[in-house]
């Protein structure tokens, strides 16, 4: 008898809970097939949980990259906010052995899942770095989310949460300008604080072509919010569009701005140096 899909997801829910609850395992190893992938994940966090129910994340953004997305020898993709590795190891997976990825966690739980899942991964173009990023070299505190979602580490203050201090990269700095004009793809992905790694990689954004980034307009401070980064992004000569059934569609000032939850977009350059 054939199981639908339905039941396959309630299957899968099933098991997620009897590995967490019963066998109380602390993390989890999911074959992931539109990347050719196992990725270890926590089991608590809610990716992880997800990724094993589902088999996938960020589906509508992972399949317009797949087809859409690819790196040639010398080209380079930063992602800012790598997490445990998945839109890392996919840029991997559209890249050239000689492409150049380069990934940013400061979190050293993530971090750690990040570098096992690259080398598991046979990653090698892809090079983690323990940093965050953000408008200036130096250290910062980065605010620790609870388990249960632990891609929300934000370095904006927070009340009631932990923190520790970790080091801060401005883009502009850590790269030799001579590559500004090789990167050809950033994702970014840092809760909030947007504005600050916009700002320290404006460098780079007179050349890169595509952009793709989380808006949190919930979570954003005065003065580096969405409308300091809509004319930081509108300076740099990048339309806005948001992904609808696998195409892009222009966005106007007047719809960011009416933007109230998080929502992915992405920034493509209308013209370069």
């Amino acid at each position: 008898m054939k199981i639908n899909n339905k039941n396959k997801l309630n299957l899968r829910s099933l098991y997620y809970l009897i590995l967490r609850y019963i066998f109380l395992k602390k993390y989890l190893k999911i074959y992931i097939h539109m990347l050719e992938s196992e990725i270890k994940c926590h089991a608590k966090d809610v990716i992880g949980r997800h990724l094993y129910k589902y088999q996938n994340h960020e589906k509508d953004n992972t399949y317009y990259l797949l087809k859409n997305l690819s790196l040639k020898d010398g080209e380079i993709a930063i992602d800012i906010g790598a997490n445990i590795g998945w839109f890392s190891i996919l840029l991997n997976r559209v890249s050239s052995p000689n492409a150049k990825i380069f990934s940013f966690e400061p979190n050293q739980n993530n971090y750690r899942l990040l570098v096992e899942n690259l080398h598991k991964n046979k990653c090698y173009n892809v090079e983690a770095i323990a940093k965050a990023v953000s408008d200036k070299n130096g250290t910062g505190e980065l605010y620790i989310y609870p388990e249960k979602n632990s891609g929300r580490h934000s370095l904006l203050p927070s009340n009631g949460l932990s923190k520790k201090v970790v080091d801060t990269v401005a883009l502009n700095n850590f790269f030799e300008e001579y590559i500004y004009r090789k990167v050809k793809f950033l994702k970014l992905d840092i809760e909030g604080f947007e504005y600050f790694a916009l700002k320290g990689s404006s460098k780079i954004l007179e050349f890169v072509p595509l952009i793709m980034m989380e808006l949190s307009p919930n979570l954003y401070p005065k003065n580096a919010g969405i409308l300091e980064i809509l004319n930081l992004m509108y300076e740099k000569s990048y339309k806005a569009y948001r992904l609808c059934k696998g195409t892009l569609v222009n966005m106007s000032k007047d719809e960011l701005l009416k933007v109230s939850y998080q929502t992915d977009i992405f920034w493509k350059k209308t013209s370069t140096l």
